[in-house]
């Protein structure tokens, strides 16, 4: 546990410093863009960058995983890769006026906090999540694949036709890349110990954030951001005991968490878009800049891809001021964020867009072959709506969505219950607004849109709870804040509808204290048996398993045994015995890749 909060105390300062320059960057190019005027003379009447720890910290969290995927191109990710880069971001830093003056800012806040009352919650908060974090349960996909993939960048960086070796090495989350970037096994407080602390980090920093940003709720007017802040919280809770798996299902979560409330909290400050589609420049630059997030999250799961419609708002207005400029710039950004993880892609695989085999622009010898691709995007559909019969993948969906349906738990349900009455709420909201001559903000709206969008996308390829949880766990609540928002005003609902919506809200958060009440009883459970473990000083290592290995060429490469779970330990190793053997080594050694055997 104390080697945790070290490693989080490291990633804290290396994430605020990155994030401070990079920011100070992309702030003064789009202000200068805009109309003209650089950030350093704003900067030097507010003396740091107008945004939160948070937000700093994810700026830095994106720039690291983009660098860590651009160098596993060219080398593994360990040491040689992580001290240029640490050094750099300190140098940048202190050289750049608006990065330092935001460093020395956000420190000097959380040193004057530390003796408050909302300090010493906060600081009980990151120990509850840093004892979780210690200690836990891998997510069932470590096991199979994650943590070897994070070996695999460690020891490789990216090999051509690793996919072949497993399918699961094919997904190609950037999310693994930045697990890999702060493994540290040779930082001197880890003694050795690969560190998996990443998943505990982002629920820490976002805990945090919504933490903060809730204890002024009652002064708050509108309260769409505060209730998307609960829905962090109510996430923590709910994956506590998984908060020390590198699982990029718990990374990508905790990322879409915090876009979507950073996006409200941008729009419920935006007051001029009320009458429309009229945007300030401050917000017009932040709505950029998570548009930018909305992409990056697409690369860490391929299932939040719906997601970044949400980048049509600020293209919208920026077509209307004719700024081509900005549009360019903040394209070009997008395009070089998630530009690595297409050619991981396709290093991997042979692929753009794996297990999509409707994409297919490249004939290379390491390719999946086109079958292996189509049963596995098989599987991932069959699973998710409860069927476990690759055969069963054209049942209809009027079928397989019964069949689904009876296999969910019952908070899971409630939760889909809660979807439904979002819809009514907004609708209701729509209608109000529109009786007082007001409308709904078209920011809102579209990000509304992109929620509806990436969960019916969900539920018709592959509805496993997990994969669209951000949206399901979020958009609820945000519409019942949007409604509590308006009636919190002068502004308030006529009763008719007043009191349709305030038994709509009732009904929604109903729903929610099932999935509550189910994981807070399992957390303290959880708590209870496992505050007699060890791990308070140290972590909780990788699991380990036993594994058998094959010699190909002089190259010993590990299969695992009959419970087909991989390990951490055994590299480069693969689940399944039976992808080994169709593959072959494409040189005289591991870095040459795998190709397949037939074609």
């Amino acid at each position: 546990m104390i080697i945790v909060l070290i490693t989080w105390l490291y990633m804290f300062i290396l994430c605020l410093l990155a994030g401070s320059v990079i920011l100070a960057a992309m702030y003064s190019a789009a202000s200068a863009l805009q109309d003209g005027m650089p950030v350093q003379q704003e900067t030097a009447r507010k003396l740091h960058l107008p945004y939160s720890p948070a937000a700093v910290i994810t700026a830095g969290i994106v720039i690291i995983t983009v660098y860590a995927e651009y160098f596993s191109i060219f080398h593994r990710v360990d040491i040689i890769s992580h001290i240029p880069f640490a050094c750099a971001a300190l140098l940048l830093a202190l050289v750049v006026a608006p990065a330092r003056r935001t460093v020395a800012g956000i420190l000097k806040d959380m040193i004057r906090r530390l003796t408050s009352a909302e300090g010493l919650f906060m600081i009980s908060a990151l120990l509850a999540i840093a004892f979780f974090t210690s200690r836990g349960r891998f997510h069932t996909d470590t096991g199979i694949y994650h943590a070897q993939a994070i070996r695999l960048i460690e020891e490789y960086g990216v090999i051509r036709g690793l996919g072949n070796l497993q399918l699961h090495y094919a997904y190609n989350s950037a999310y693994l890349p930045f697990c890999a970037f702060f493994s540290m096994p040779y930082a001197p407080w880890a003694g050795g110990q690969a560190l998996h602390v990443t998943t505990g980090f982002l629920a820490a920093v976002y805990s945090l954030y919504a933490i903060h940003g809730l204890k002024d709720f009652g002064r708050h007017k509108e309260h769409g951001a505060d209730f998307a802040k609960a829905a962090i919280l109510l996430y923590v809770v709910i994956n506590a005991e998984g908060l020390m798996s590198p699982a990029t299902d718990y990374g990508t979560l905790f990322v879409t968490l915090f876009l979507f409330s950073a996006w409200v909290e941008t729009a419920e400050r935006n007051i001029s878009s009320e009458a429309g589609i009229h945007t300030d420049q401050r917000a017009l630059t932040d709505f950029g800049l998570l548009s930018i997030l909305a992409l990056f999250a697409a690369s860490m799961k391929l299932s939040t891809a719906g997601l970044v419609i949400v980048m049509a708002y600020p293209l919208i207005c920026w077509i209307r001021r004719k700024k081509g400029a900005c549009i360019g710039f903040f394209l070009a950004s997008g395009f070089l964020a998630f530009l690595p993880y297409l050619i991981r892609n396709v290093i991997l695989s042979g692929w753009l867009l794996y297990p999509f085999v409707k994409i297919d622009l490249f004939d290379v010898p390491w390719k999946v072959p086109v079958e292996h691709a189509v049963v596995d995007s098989d599987q991932i559909k069959v699973w998710g709506r409860a069927l476990y019969d690759v055969a069963l993948v054209d049942m209809p969906i009027q079928e397989w969505s019964r069949i689904w349906w009876e296999n969910q738990e019952h908070y899971d349900q409630m939760l889909m219950y809660a979807v439904v009455l979002s819809a009514l709420m907004l609708a209701l909201c729509a209608v109000a607004k529109k009786l007082q001559g007001r409308k709904l903000r078209m920011e809102v709206i579209l990000l509304a849109a992109a929620m509806y969008l990436n969960i019916a996308i969900w539920f018709v390829q592959a509805p496993a709870i997990r994969f669209g949880l951000s949206s399901l766990l979020t958009l609820p609540l945000i519409t019942a804040g949007i409604f509590a928002g308006d009636n919190t005003n002068k502004k308030g609902y006529q009763p008719v509808l007043k009191a349709a919506g305030t038994w709509v809200a009732i009904g929604i958060i109903l729903c929610y204290t099932a999935i509550a009440d189910h994981y807070l009883m399992t957390d303290l459970v959880f708590i209870k048996q496992r505050l007699s473990e060890p791990w308070y000083i140290s972590q909780q290592p990788y699991d380990r398993v036993d594994e058998e290995y094959e010699d190909r060429d002089g190259n010993r490469i590990y299969y695992a045994g009959y419970d087909e779970i991989n390990s951490y330990y055994c590299c480069p190793g693969t689940c399944y015995h039976f992808m080994l053997e169709r593959t072959e080594l494409m040189g005289e050694d591991i870095k040459d890749g795998f190709a397949p055997k037939y074609r």
